[in-house]
């Protein structure tokens, strides 16, 4: 069965923001093409991956209407290598 994905960017300092998109968008995708959507979240550093990886939870405490786990990539869970800036070009002395 296909997937439908919604991916988001992390940007500092709007993080409910972010959440409440992300539980739309999923949502949103639900509904309009019935297929089970994954929300996949890239993260550069291992700070925001933790944060990302953290359930989304809606509803009451003992009743959720909803609950989001989102699936992280990102330094905790990949080599180095994957997340390191690439270097510069060398103009050749030019």
């Amino acid at each position: 069965m296909p997937h439908a994905y919604a991916s988001a960017s992390l940007v500092s300092g709007i993080w409910s923001v972010r959440l409440s998109s992300w539980t739309y968008y999923l949502a949103h995708l639900y509904a309009k093409f019935r297929y089970p959507p994954v929300l996949l979240v890239v993260c550069r550093d291992k700070g925001t991956a933790e944060w990302a990886a953290e359930p989304i939870r809606i509803g009451l405490e003992k009743h959720l209407s909803l609950a989001v786990f989102p699936l992280v990539r990102g330094p905790p869970n990949s080599p180095k290598r994957a997340w390191a800036l690439p270097r510069p070009v060398s103009s050749g002395g030019i």
